[in-house]
Parts: structure tokens; sequence; C-alpha cells
């Protein structure tokens, strides 16, 4: 219960509405009534360079994925009835381009679930903070092809219940669960990489706030970029800001991952007002080419980082490296 206090504590003073707290952790309860959350793994390591994760017994992602037979996702089904086209929609049809039609649907629905105005975000043209508001955006956008709101509602909830179950339950790299936050990387073209509040750019390594919008992919274990990068930056991420995880099987993929594929490693999270540090200024037109194939020394640094060298798992040397960049807990 103390956890619960805790997160409700944090989520009231981060701009979160009260009526979805409660909500959230009523559905943590019921998780946890139903023993779900007890059949959690315990532990996923990385395997080598892959972010396929194995649990304690070397299976892959644990009980949380099954190609052959019911993992916790189904589970998680038979608790919303069935009623999970909401969430599957967005976790299936966002792979190759998070500003799809789903990807919009659920920017609007997290924004609703905070009491921020939309001007604290970014949004992809047509849209605006303006029209992000409007009837006719909420009317476009926010129907669910299911039988009613409040069953969508439900679903989104609980799903994100069960992320913040995982996530303070089962330990892998860059997740502190005794902070209960969670490092994540993100790629960043250079027009994004500037202080919200003044415009000015975002130097290496100087923590600064830069305009996200509601719902961003990030990747947690090493860096990845459907399109040319100019700039890598680090956040650490409260759980409760943490919507979905690639290890999490979507309602309709057996044994499959969320949103692409497993090697993007994604991390949907709300990264608005956080404080970031970048890792990479942007590169000159003859290094684009090199920060691509992730040469560079600083992305190389990163890289290890990443795969969880900062775990003791490489010397010292190394390490050092890394935390001058990173930063340690």
């Amino acid at each position: 219960m103390d956890y619960l206090n805790t997160l409700k504590s944090k989520m009231l003073s981060d701009s979160w509405k009260e009526s979805y707290i409660n909500s959230l952790i009523s559905a943590v309860q019921e998780i946890r009534n139903a023993g779900i959350s007890e059949k959690l793994p315990k532990k996923l390591r990385l395997t080598g360079g892959s972010c396929c994760l194995l649990d304690e017994r070397g299976q892959p992602f644990g009980k949380l994925r099954n190609r052959y037979g019911s993992c916790l996702t189904d589970e998680i089904n038979e608790m919303l009835d069935y009623e999970n086209e909401a969430v599957d929609d967005w976790l299936t049809g966002i792979g190759g381009d998070s500003w799809s039609t789903y990807g919009v649907k659920a920017r609007l629905f997290w924004m609703n679930q905070r009491t921020l105005s939309s001007e604290e975000y970014y949004w992809r043209s047509p849209m605006t903070a303006k029209t992000a508001l409007s009837s006719s955006q909420q009317n476009l956008y926010a129907t669910w092809n299911m039988r009613d709101e409040k069953n969508a509602k439900r679903a989104w909830t609980v799903w994100h219940a069960y992320t913040l179950e995982i996530l303070s339950n089962t330990e892998f790299p860059n997740n502190n669960r005794p902070n209960q936050s969670i490092r994540l990387l993100r790629t960043e073209v250079k027009e994004a990489l500037r202080h919200k509040s003044n415009n000015r750019p975002l130097l290496i390594n100087q923590p600064g706030v830069i305009k996200h919008s509601v719902l961003d992919p990030t990747s947690c274990f090493k860096m990845t970029s459907v399109s040319l990068p100019t700039g890598v930056t680090i956040t650490e991420v409260p759980h409760h800001r943490v919507i979905a995880m690639y290890m999490q099987q979507p309602f309709s993929r057996k044994g499959a991952g969320a949103f692409k594929q497993d090697e993007e490693n994604e991390f949907q999270a709300i990264l608005e007002g956080l404080e970031t540090k970048l890792l990479t200024s942007a590169p000159r037109p003859r290094e684009e080419r090199q920060i691509c194939r992730q040469e560079s020394p600083t992305n190389r640094i990163v890289n290890l980082w990443s795969q969880g060298s900062v775990n003791n798992k490489v010397d010292n040397k190394i390490v050092s490296q890394i935390d001058k960049y990173v930063g340690k807990y």
C-alpha cells in the first residue's frame, strides 16, 4: 500500500488528473489480486548484442510472451473481457509511424488524462495545439471501434497498470526500481534540441528541457532511429510515465512483441517537462553516415552503457567513460 500511496502522490504532483490516478491504482490492485504480478519475471538479462531478454530460466521474455501457449497478456485480456481493440490497434499499428492514426489517438487519450494545456506539447502538422483540442479532431481520432468509450479507457488504464507492475517488479538493465525510474535514449532532429523555455540550443552533457509530443518512442538498451538522427538524448523517466514496452506481447500477436521489431527495443513514454541530457551533438554532413552506423567514440560509449556495461560488465576505464557522458544513479 505504501507503493500505491507514493505513486498517487507522485502523479498528483506531476499534473495527472486524480480521477485517472484512482482508476490506475484500482487496476494495479486488480492485477495483483488476479495473481498476475507474482508471475512476472524477477529478472531479465540481455543476451550479447541482441535485445532479446532472458528470464531466470533462460526463457525469452519469461511469461511476458509465449508463442505456443498462454502468457500474461492473455490474463490481462480476460480482465478486459476481451475488449482490447484500443490498446491492441496501437501496439501493432504504429511500428512504421508513431504519428499514424493510432498514434494520434493515443496522444489525444493521454493528453486528456493530464491537466496540462495542449500548448505544452509538440504536434506534427496538420495538427496544432489548438486543433488537438477541437471537437473535430477529437471526433476524428478518438473513435475506438469499440462498443463505447468506457471500454477504451479501461483497456488503456489496465495496460498502463500492467506496465507499471513490470517496471516495479522486474529487474533489467537501466531500470532503477528503488528510484521508480528508468533511463531511456531517444534520437532527436536538430530543430528539437532546443531549450523549451528560451529556444537556445541544448549543449552536450548539460541538462535541459526540450519540447516533446504527448507520447514519444524511446529506446532502453541501444540507440535506434528510423531516419537520420542529429543528436542522442538520455532522460531519467518516472515509471508512471512509461505506457508500454516492446517486451510485452500484444493481444493479437502470439509470441511477438509490441511495435515494430525487438531490435528497436522501443518504450513509449511521456517525456514532457523532464530534464534531458544531450549525449551526441548534431553531426556535420560528412559525419552523418558515421553517426548512422554508430561508429563515433561517443556512440560506442553510449552503446556500451545501454547494453548493461555500466553494471560492472566492463573494466573501470570504460565505466568511467560512460559515467562522464551519462552520470551515475
